[in-house]
């Protein structure tokens, strides 16, 4: 039963980097530049709310 646990362990860590993946596109194509600065080179996605939490982490409002 323990190997089954940590099978479902590792599958969901990779859905979880392939999302914040595909977020990070979306939201680097959406703006462009930094919402804080105005910067366009190292942009990254920055979280109103924990990415700790899921039913948030992937909600295009929740990011800038």
């Amino acid at each position: 039963m323990k190997r089954a646990r940590l099978r479902s362990v590792g599958l969901g860590r990779k859905w979880k980097v392939r999302l914040d993946t595909i977020l990070w596109e979306v939201v680097r194509a959406r703006d462009k530049v930094c919402v804080r600065c105005g910067s366009t080179s190292h942009l990254q996605v920055s979280h109103v709310r924990s990415r700790r939490y899921l039913s948030t982490r992937w909600a295009l409002w929740n990011v800038k």
